[in-house]
């Protein structure tokens, strides 16, 4: 018999504090920390008492933001209010001024990415959740493209990556998920009712199509891979930012997380020099690696250079691992093959916890080298800490030893419950000091 738990609220001297493990939607105003880059390691400690910097939001912004930054910079994403905000870094307090909007209820600046001219904004809910991608110039607040998806419930935009140039025109590429795409009737690349309903899809925007012909169906501006099996939610996690397999071409890696009967996952990897044609992934990927015992390998995807060799590794998290304690993986890879370079797994203390549903990297002591950084939003933080969440620093130095050590020289936490700390960590240099900057989106409570 299913039981709900219960709330456990706590009297302080402003309010009541809900803090048991269906408080969760008291906690539903949006935060930005920003967390100074530093040589200092520190053990463990509160993300939002270290803050250099905080924005903290309303209730009527909602709780999940979306963080990016370039150009001096903060862009933060409210989509529970559809708007983007454009804040100078140097400031904190509430979010003030003239947001972006593209006029609808919800879900405008659900993904944000902030490229060498352009700020691309996501709206999985717009046209009736079939989506839309908008892109917006530096110095401007009105987007001078927009593309649309194409089938009601596909939600195009709800995650976006910035690849580098592929098409040979010196421009940057977009990447974007489309998670419940849906083949409509009259598509030309296959067979309907061939394609996996709710597979996910992941649409490559090519720069050159864009600027030919904005206004033409999103398979037509790219490539447009699709999930090959119902439910394996291809798009999930992705990455096109580097070359992976050593031939001097950025090329893409896109994860599938619940590919399999037990929710494995699998990679997926899409030579940049070849640039495989549109079709069902698991037909077209040059390279597959698939996830065993339900890990949910390819949740989230990104690149880590090793300062041992210098050589850029793939980096998978993987937090259903473990029963869901998570793991990462660091993967090496070649023209024809993904493999395990080395795997961290978390124990049975961390079980639910998820460690890996996030994973990328910046140089956060300055000194040159890539720290890899992993959040786990779902880690529970003493009696009543649901979700507060953690964000891991491994420090990519000369005490490096590799990912399967786990030995994280900074790990920020938070005292409150709901956090969320690690949903969604982005790493920039914002002051120009040679070491990034943390930013980490959060959640809080107002009382009453």
């Amino acid at each position: 018999m299913l039981r709900s738990l219960p709330a456990v609220a706590y009297l302080t001297g402003c309010g009541v504090v809900c803090r048991g493990p269906a408080c969760a939607e008291e906690w539903d105003v949006g935060r930005a920390l920003i967390l100074a880059g530093t040589a200092e390691r520190i053990a463990t400690a509160d993300a939002a008492d270290s803050a250099t910097l905080t924005w903290t939001g309303t209730e009527a912004q909602g709780a999940d933001w979306a963080l990016t930054a370039g150009n001096g910079e903060l862009v933060i994403g409210t989509p529970g209010s559809s708007e983007v905000w454009i804040l100078p870094s140097d400031g904190g307090g509430p979010l003030v001024g003239r947001p972006w909007t593209d006029g609808t209820t919800f879900g405008f600046g659900a993904a944000i990415v902030r490229g060498a001219g352009a700020t691309w904004v996501g709206n999985p809910e717009a046209d009736l959740a079939a989506g839309a991608l908008y892109r917006v110039p530096l110095g401007s607040d009105e987007p001078d493209l927009t593309v649309r998806g194409t089938s009601a419930g596909d939600r195009l935009g709800e995650r976006i990556w910035l690849c580098p140039d592929l098409d040979g025109d010196g421009l940057e590429e977009v990447a974007a998920s489309a998670p419940w795409f849906a083949a409509p009737e009259d598509f030309p690349l296959a067979d309907p009712t061939e394609v996996a309903a709710l597979g996910g899809a992941v649409v490559l925007l090519l720069s050159a199509e864009l600027t030919a012909d904005p206004n033409r169906p999103i398979w037509e501006l790219g490539r447009l891979w699709w999930g090959s099996a119902p439910g394996d939610a291809l798009g999930a996690g992705a990455t096109c930012e580097r070359d992976l397999d050593g031939d001097a071409v950025p090329d893409l890696a896109l994860g599938a997380p619940y590919v399999g009967t037990g929710d494995d996952g699998a990679i997926y990897l899409l030579g940049g020099s070849t640039l495989p044609a549109s079709g069902a992934v698991s037909a077209q990927a040059d390279a597959t690696l698939l996830g065993k015992g339900g890990e949910w390998l390819g949740f989230d995807l990104g690149t880590f250079r090793d300062p041992r060799t210098d050589a850029v590794l793939l980096v998978a998290g993987a937090p259903g691992a473990n029963a869901g304690a998570g793991a990462v993986h660091t993967l090496a890879v070649s023209a024809r093959n993904v493999a395990t370079q080395a795997t961290f797994e978390a124990d049975a203390t961390a079980t639910g916890f998820h460690v890996g549903r996030v994973v990328t990297h910046g140089d956060v002591d300055g000194d040159g080298r890539e720290d890899l950084l992993i959040g786990a939003p779902d880690w529970k933080d003493g009696r009543n800490g649901y979700d507060a969440g953690r964000a891991f620093v491994l420090y990519g130095g000369p005490t490096w030893s590799g990912v399967a050590a786990f030995a994280p020289g900074t790990t920020w936490t938070a005292a409150q419950p709901f956090a969320r700390i690690g949903r969604g960590i982005r790493a920039f240099d914002l002051d120009l000091d040679g070491a990034d900057e943390l930013l980490l989106p959060a959640r809080t409570a107002v009382l009453p």
